[in-house]
């Protein structure tokens, strides 16, 4: 049995485009501007940004709720936590959801 196999190789930086063919200096500017911004903060490691939300994947029937607290934010799916600290977005732990 051949397990060769082709893997395609996806590109490690992102790639600044306009945002569509028809987009003016101002929001290709505007554009490069922010992903400069998302440079220096990765670079500084800055954690990013979040809004509480309810997300129902319709594909795999999961229910995914993001919510923000002063210490902590928690992404649920199924019932299941997952704590991130709020200030350097690194993983804390885990626990049950409170329904």
């Amino acid at each position: 049995m051949n397990t060769k196999s082709n893997v395609n190789s996806l590109p490690r930086q992102v790639m600044a485009v306009p945002a569509s063919r028809d987009a003016n200096f101002l929001q290709v500017l505007l554009g490069r501007l922010r992903l400069c911004l998302g440079r220096v903060a990765e670079w500084m490691g800055l954690p990013g940004l979040i809004q509480n939300s309810n997300i129902r994947d319709r594909l795999t029937g999961q229910n995914i709720r993001v919510r923000v607290g002063q210490l902590f934010t928690v992404l649920s799916v199924n019932g299941r936590d997952y704590f991130f600290s709020r200030f350097t977005g690194r993983f804390n732990g885990t626990g049950s959801g409170r329904g």
